[in-house]
């Protein structure tokens, strides 16, 4: 009878520990599928979209991958430090895209598409 007890008693604690072991896994999985959402939900909070009031140099200052989007949309001297003091500070997004040739609202529409799309790299 004691022997009998005590397999019932051996099972019932394999039984329990397995139960454990399951419940710590769905809890982990949880809290990793949580972080993955907090983080996304990060990246809509912190990214702020340009306007055409904003300065070249605030939007280089924000997203330095802009300084590369102006360079190959024909901005060659943006690369020159001399240029960024001084041009750019002075520069908002408008103006520079209409001395491009470019509809300001489709260049701006444009810029935020790129730096949007090389945030999620």
């Amino acid at each position: 009878m004691l022997i009998k007890t005590v397999g019932i008693l051996l099972i019932v604690i394999g039984l329990l520990l397995i139960f454990y072991l399951i419940l710590d896994y769905i809890s982990s999985y949880l809290k990793k599928k949580q972080e993955e959402e907090r983080k996304k939900g990060e990246f809509k909070i912190a990214f702020k979209y340009l306007e055409e009031n904003d300065t070249v140099a605030r939007a280089i200052e924000l997203y330095p991958q802009v300084e590369d989007f102006l360079y190959y949309n024909g901005v060659k001297a943006i690369k020159n430090p001399i240029v960024k003091r001084t041009f750019a500070k002075r520069t908002t997004l408008k103006a520079l895209a209409k001395a491009l040739g470019k509809e300001p609202k489709e260049f701006v529409e444009s810029l935020n598409k790129f730096i949007e799309e090389s945030m999620r790299i």
